[in-house]
């Protein structure tokens, strides 16, 4: 069984980046190397790759966060084979 996990995140819109970390884990014990695991973020596709810790992490410019609206909240989905995890990122001011 393979289990994806995310967390909460909050940015603020003057950041000068975003950096979204998934994990991933196979029977809730070994971490798995080496899979594609394919964020999405308003509306764009972003492909991370996991580390030897079953971590991927993809960043996301501040072109895109300036255009973010304050005090909102924006959904954000991973996607690992047929496992999809949704979470929000809180928009500071």
């Amino acid at each position: 069984m393979v289990k994806l996990t995310l967390k909460k995140v909050i940015v603020k819109r003057s950041a000068k980046k975003l950096t979204i970390r998934a994990t991933l884990k196979v029977n809730d014990k070994a971490p798995k190397r080496g899979s594609k695991i394919t964020f999405k973020f308003k509306g764009k596709k972003y492909i991370g790759k996991t580390n030897a810790k079953g971590v991927a992490k993809i960043t996301v410019k501040k072109s895109i966060l300036k255009k973010l609206k304050k005090g909102k909240k924006v959904t954000y989905t991973a996607t690992y084979s047929k496992v999809t995890k949704k979470v929000t990122v809180k928009v500071r001011k």
